[in-house]
């Protein structure tokens, strides 16, 4: 499984990158801002899915997903939200399939990626505090 992460803290991309090593089944690739994150999703074909951070300089991650959402084919690909500000209502309205509220923990990754895995973008936004 490809995904991308896009966050404009350089910790916070180590962070989540080594949680989704400890899973031992995904390809990462880390952007450090919702720009870099859409020219890496243009270059890399087959992101399975994205995570992209709230609060990040140029485009915030809202902004991201709403242009995703509306740019066929990336627009079918789940986008979940990493934010430190529980802001769901606004996450889903822009797009996003799910919602990771920091802290982060390995489960709270595994349950999404088994959801990324078992349901389709069309099912409802999912919020998972870990």
């Amino acid at each position: 499984m490809k995904i991308l992460i896009i966050d404009d803290s350089r910790s916070q991309l180590t962070v989540i990158n080594k949680i989704i090593a400890q899973l031992k089944i995904h390809q990462t690739y880390l952007a450090l801002d919702a720009l870099e994150g859409f020219v890496m999703l243009r270059a890399i074909p087959g992101i399975d899915f994205i995570v992209v951070d709230y609060n990040m300089p140029y485009i915030n991650g809202v902004e991201f997903i709403k242009k995703i959402k509306n740019t066929p084919p990336f627009d079918k690909i789940p986008i979940i939200v990493s934010s430190a500000q529980d802001l769901s209502n606004e996450y889903k309205a822009a797009g996003a399939d799910y919602c990771l509220i920091k802290p982060y923990s390995v489960k709270g990754f595994q349950d999404i990626i088994d959801k990324v895995d078992s349901q389709t973008r069309n099912q409802s936004f999912t919020k998972v505090i870990i």
